[in-house]
């Protein structure tokens, strides 16, 4: 590790030595290997959503989609828009608290 005036500068090893397939040997330790890292607790919902979107593409492309014809997913779309701003909002006053 290096000092530049009082700061400190973190080295990672680079995946330009090797394969190209480097990328995806260093990525994973350098995303998850940190403390505190929410890649682990965030990835069992990602998976999760993948999977939910993943199977309502499958129904609309047989036919079988249930809310085809209703004006319900535009409500919950409205719903879940305002729900997230009021999230991020509400994430963001607490961050600011914090400090």
């Amino acid at each position: 590790q290096n000092r530049i005036g009082r700061f400190m500068v973190v080295q990672y090893a680079s995946g330009a030595e090797g394969s190209i397939l480097s990328f995806f040997t260093i990525t994973p330790r350098v995303l998850c290997g940190c403390t505190g890292s929410v890649v682990k607790s965030v990835s069992p919902q990602v998976f999760i959503a993948v999977a939910i979107s993943f199977l309502a593409i499958h129904l609309h492309d047989r036919g079988m989609n249930p809310v085809a014809d209703s004006e319900q997913p535009v409500a919950v779309g409205i719903l879940v828009t305002f729900l997230l701003v009021f999230k991020t909002q509400n994430s963001y006053n607490q961050f600011w608290q914090a400090l």
